[in-house]
């Protein structure tokens, strides 16, 4: 039987880097220890790299080093090395980032998005940084929903949402308020973090994708809405063996299993979320 251990998106957590207090338990079939310990390049190729910020990613498939001018993690399916000055603020700031190459090793896929559910059935929203994906969510929460998780969400094959931290990341000048449908740009290098209410392996009910080529919430299909998910997938390159196929398959099972709708940046209420959440019956 699998132990019953804190986690994060269904994968062990093992670390005296982060608290996992914090972190729901569950049982789980693989565990990754997150500790101190050189992160050298030990020969890997080059497969990404963000000049302008100084990141660089190094790849040879099953390790994979993640590099910024603060800090870098050597990552493999079962251990996190991190070099840094300062490891716990390290580990607290890029952990979603780099668990999602965790998941990647695990044959995972994520979605840059957030997710809430009620009464067991979650929606997903998706959206580039600063288009309001934790400003929804901490609305739904406060209206009684539960969260599932913000900034990445990750489907399993059989429908399921993995459950991330039970924190929000929200914008320091912008507390929600489901009146709020302001299309001002928000400053997403300031964030505050609040504790929200967790639900427990929801299934993924619909999908929003917010983008500002969209004027209205409205359902989309086809090749619309599978370009619409596949535009946010976590990782927007390949780090490991068979990643772009992952992320394919990924795209096209959610367009066919669960409704996906448009929707313009910064525009969701919780009433329209209800709405979506509703519109499931119909698509079933």
């Amino acid at each position: 039987m699998n132990p019953t251990i804190p986690s994060l998106f269904g994968i062990g957590v093992d670390s005296e880097l982060i608290d996992t207090s914090f972190l729901l338990t569950a049982p789980a079939r693989h565990v990754v220890s997150i500790r101190t310990g050189p992160a050298h390049d030990v020969g890997l190729p080059v497969v990404f790299e963000l000049r302008e910020s100084g990141f660089v990613c190094r790849s040879n498939g099953g390790r994979i080093l993640l590099r910024w001018p603060d800090a870098a993690f050597l990552i493999t399916s079962d251990q996190v090395l991190v070099e840094s000055t300062d490891p716990h603020s390290s580990v607290e700031f890029y952990l979603i980032v780099m668990w999602s190459f965790v998941l990647a090793l695990h044959g995972r896929g994520a979605l840059h998005g957030s997710a809430v559910a009620h009464d067991g059935q979650a929606v997903a929203v998706l959206g580039n940084s600063g288009f309001g994906k934790s400003t929804i969510a901490a609305k739904a929460v406060a209206d009684g929903w539960e969260l599932v998780a913000d900034d990445l969400v990750s489907p399993s094959e059989s429908g399921e949402l993995s459950v991330g931290p039970p924190v929000l990341r929200l914008p320091l000048a912008h507390p929600p308020r489901d009146d709020d449908t302001s299309t001002k740009p928000r400053n997403d290098d300031l964030k505050s973090r609040v504790r929200a209410p967790m639900a427990r392996s929801p299934r993924l009910a619909a999908v929003v994708v917010m983008q500002d080529r969209f004027d209205v919430l409205a359902r989309i299909s086809g090749l619309s809405a599978f370009d619409a998910v596949l535009t946010h997938r976590y990782i927007p390159f390949a780090a490991v063996a068979g990643q772009r196929r992952q992320d394919l398959d990924q795209a096209a099972r959610i367009v066919r299993t669960v409704p996906v709708f448009g929707a313009p940046a910064r525009s969701l209420t919780v009433a329209q979320l209800a709405g979506v959440r509703e519109a499931v019956s119909a698509f079933l």
